[in-house]
Order: structure tokens, then C-alpha cells, then sequence
């Protein structure tokens, strides 16, 4: 099994079933092994699905194992850092945190795809690499995540683009379709109406704290009104100004005033196979 999720510390994780003679003959090892998952896609050929190491081995009595593989982000956010990492300042975002990653392991490709790429500011991460490529990602709206390659990629957050990118694929349904099955959810779990941007300061100063409310009396979403209040923090040393934790604060909140909208489209093998999150 394959499963690969869309968010700032999502990436992908699988397991692997086989026989104990597997594992017996010296297979799967935890301590060494990599294993790279691929499939064959009709029109297309074999194309990679996931790339990692072998994380765990589950065996029972039948004589079956399930080996569970883990992921790159996995792997850097076990990674701690031994000491503190300082950020570069002034250098690309995008460029500082290809150099977290490969700190971790310098063969890691890192492909980097976003509309905003402004310098960093003077920062420092305790030992989380994980939580330093959040604070980063946050302050340019972007998402990063580990491919199918068994690299990163880093993407502008579809969300908050301008315009509407052009489709990977278009899917239709009913006859000579490939959709088999589609649901529709609507939750207000995720809406926020109002967003607080909190920005950990490394000279010894007090945090930058800046709030973005839903201030619009006809909105559904109101902050006074019958929606209630549902607020959202966020904290990172990526925007240097108040101003920049302002626009932060209300990206964040324009992105979060409606209910969240999912679609679960279910499709036959090969279709679903070749789409990446991210993908629009």
C-alpha cells in the first residue's frame, strides 16, 4: 500500500506484505535496506510511487510480514539537530531550505517551484528541521513534501494562488469515464475567522504578534456573529516586519473563510497512480 497526503509536514508512507522467507534471506532490513515501489500504468510504462527506507517488521503466525517503509520527511524530522541551526540571512528561502534537507543527507534532490522566493531573516531552530522548514514555508505560503522519487519537492500552496493554474488531467464520469465513485464533505472544522501570526524574535525583543479578523458584518463568518470564533495560530521567525506578519495573517485568513469543501473521487488503477499532491 501507497499513501501520499498534501501538507506542510505530509509526505507519503507505505508497507510492504511478504512471506517470512522474505525477511529470513537477509530482505528488508531495517538497518539498511531502501525499497523503491513502482507500478505499471497502462499508455505509460512503470512509473515510481514511493521511495524510502524499511522502518519496521511485523510479523504473525502465518508466516506473513509487513514491513513498514519510511518516508523522507519521516527520516529529516528524525534527524534532530545536534546543535542550532542558524539561518543564512538574506539568502533565497527556497535555497535555505534545500540546505536543511541536504544537511541531513547530501544526494537528496530538491526541486523548488514557487511565485514568491524572498530572503531569509536572522533565525535559529532549537533541533526540529521539520518545525525550521514549516517556519520557512509558512512565511512564503508554500508546502514541501517528499516525492515519489525519493527527493522534495517544494510548491506554492494552490490555495492561495492568483490565478488557476492550468489542470494536470481532467477526469470525467459516466460513460467511458474513469471517476467509480465520488463523495462530496462540507466542514467547518478547518475554517478559521481570524488568524494570529506570531513571530519568535532571535534578538531578545518581544514576539511580534499580529491578528487578522473577519471584520465584515455581512459575512457568514463574522467574527461577532453566529459562526462563532474560531481562531487559528501560527508561529514562525520567517517574516521580519509587522507588515509582513500582517500580509502573513491575512493570506492566511483569506484562504479560511468558507467552509472546507472535499472531494473523494475513487478511480480504477493507473488513472490515480500518476497524480502527485499538489496537483490541481
Amino acid at each position: 500500500t501507497c499513501q501520499a497526503t498534501l501538507g506542510t509536514q505530509g509526505g507519503r508512507s507505505a508497507t510492504v506484505t511478504v512471506d517470512r522467507a522474505i525477511t529470513d534471506a537477509g530482505w528488508l532490513d531495517p538497518l539498511q535496506d531502501e525499497v523503491l515501489i513502482r507500478t505499471g500504468v497502462r499508455g505509460v510504462g512503470d512509473i515510481p510511487l514511493f521511495v524510502g527506507g524499511v522502518d519496521a517488521l511485523d510479523d504473525d503466525e502465518t508466516g506473513r510480514v509487513e514491513a513498514t517503509l519510511i518516508s523522507r520527511a519521516d527520516e529529516l524530522k528524525r534527524a534532530a539537530f545536534e546543535v542550532p541551526y542558524p539561518s543564512t540571512r538574506g539568502m533565497a528561502t527556497t535555497e535555505q531550505m534545500r540546505r536543511i534537507i541536504q544537511s541531513v543527507q547530501s544526494s537528496w534532490v530538491v526541486a523548488a517551484d514557487v511565485v514568491a522566493d524572498p530572503p531569509v531573516p536572522t533565525g535559529i531552530w532549537e533541533d526540529d528541521p521539520g518545525q525550521a522548514l514549516d517556519d520557512l514555508a509558512v512565511g512564503i505560503n508554500a508546502l514541501w513534501s517528499p516525492d515519489r522519487l525519493g527527493g522534495f519537492a517544494i510548491i506554492t500552496n494552490p490555495y492561495t494562488l492568483a490565478v488557476e493554474p492550468e489542470p494536470v488531467a481532467i477526469l470525467r464520469d459516466g460513460q467511458h469515464g474513469v471517476l467509480v465513485q465520488v463523495r462530496h464533505l462540507r466542514s467547518r472544522e478547518q475554517g478559521h475567522n481570524s488568524v494570529t501570526v506570531i513571530v519568535e524574535r532571535t534578538d531578545g525583543l518581544a514576539p511580534i504578534r499580529v491578528t487578522a479578523r473577519d471584520t465584515d458584518p455581512v459575512s457568514p463568518t463574522y467574527w461577532a456573529g453566529s459562526f462563532g470564533k474560531q481562531n487559528e495560530t501560527v508561529k514562525t521567525q520567517s517574516p521580519l516586519t509587522r507588515a509582513a506578519a500582517t500580509l502573513v495573517a491575512q493570506r492566511r485568513l483569506a484562504q479560511s473563510l468558507a467552509l472546507a469543501r472535499s472531494w473523494f473521487i475513487t478511480m480504477p488503477p493507473g488513472i490515480g497512480q500518476v497524480l502527485d499532491p499538489g496537483d490541481l
